[in-house]
């Protein structure tokens, strides 16, 4: 598989131009994963965001009874791990191959590398990132309200 190539049917790197995308190559690790094979275990600790070539994952976090919430499924096209690339703390949720996959993982540090040597090009990055949370915070909401309104629902029938 070229990397250049299937970096580019990413949509976060959309406008992103050819030379732009040939040097984030040059900082991205690809790693294959067998369905079922663990990819990034929750309260780990990370920095490294991953864009899915191929295939389709599961996110899913424990509850307090230890019980495994399904939070969502990612296909390839989308990325995952942008809280810990930025602060490299602990991972919120656990991520799971459902098929076959193929990642391209971006460290922070090989990220700063290429920071110092192309700032307009990793702001572009840094910013779609911010979109991305963005997106990821306000799904976070709706689904808050809709949890909220449907406990109010519940308490108001008993």
């Amino acid at each position: 598989m070229e990397i250049e190539k299937a970096l580019r049917n990413i949509d976060f790197f959309s406008d992103i131009d050819d030379e732009e995308i040939a040097k984030i190559a040059t900082i991205v690790e690809v790693k294959k994963f067998d369905p079922g094979e663990k990819i990034i275990k929750e309260n780990s600790y990370g920095a490294e965001m991953g864009f899915i070539l191929e295939g389709e994952v599961k996110v899913d976090k424990k509850t307090k009874h230890q019980e495994n919430y399904l939070y969502t499924t990612i296909k390839s096209g989308r990325i995952f791990g942008e809280v810990s690339f930025l602060d490299s703390g602990l991972r919120t949720a656990s991520i799971t191959a459902i098929t076959p996959v193929t990642i391209a993982f971006i460290r922070r540090d090989n990220f700063d590398v290429l920071f110092k040597k192309e700032p307009v090009l990793c702001y572009k990055i840094l910013y779609k990132i911010a979109l991305d949370l963005c997106r990821i915070v306000r799904r976070a909401d709706n689904e808050t309200l809709v949890l909220y309104e449907a406990l109010l629902n519940e308490i108001r029938e008993t």
